[in-house]
């Protein structure tokens, strides 16, 4: 773990309640006051930890790399994904699908793959999707069930990414019947 900026003080009562002392602390501030703290003799307990951010890290980005990529989008378009085609500089034409905050991206593949890599989508019924999928010609690795995170299941686009599909628990709309 990496040097933290600031520090916050934490002191514990002799009946298990946790409670901040202190925010926003250099780390030798708050093991100095900490020390004080402890020398006092009462029956708690003090202890520093590192500031937790106040904005969590999200991801905004995920690219995969296909061997054909009108083959790659014309899968992901059966989850309901849009793309548009874009070109950076003078890289390569690939498609992307632009959520609020996230990119999905579908590169060609010329040497490194990204196969290892397994992509999750929240879809609005896993079984519409799922249908949709096995009647194009794809795999079906995990069928459809129940799971803590709702209806979930596992297809294979074409070049071997593994796709989790998941409908959160009570949000399933089966169409196309």
């Amino acid at each position: 773990m990496s040097e933290a900026t600031t520090w916050t003080l934490w002191r514990q009562d002799d009946k298990g309640s946790s409670a901040v002392i202190a925010r926003n602390l250099e780390k030798s501030v708050a093991a100095s006051r900490r020390t004080d703290l402890e020398a006092r003799g009462h029956k708690q307990h003090y202890w520093i930890e590192p500031e937790v951010c106040e904005v969590p890290t999200t991801l905004n980005l995920v690219v995969i790399r296909a061997e054909d990529i009108e083959r790659s989008k014309a899968f992901f378009e059966l989850l309901g994904l849009r793309f548009s085609r874009h070109q950076h500089g003078n890289g390569s034409e690939h498609y992307a699908c632009e959520f609020p905050t996230f990119v999905f991206e579908i590169y060609p593949r010329f040497e490194e793959s990204s196969v290892g890599a397994r992509i999750g989508f929240s879809v609005p019924s896993v079984e519409t999707a799922v249908r949709a999928i096995r009647e194009a010609g794809y795999a079906v690795i995990r069928q459809p069930k129940d799971s803590p995170w709702g209806r979930r299941a596992v297809v294979r686009d074409p070049d071997g990414h593994r796709v989790e599909l998941t409908t959160p628990v009570g949000t399933e709309r089966v169409t196309g019947d």
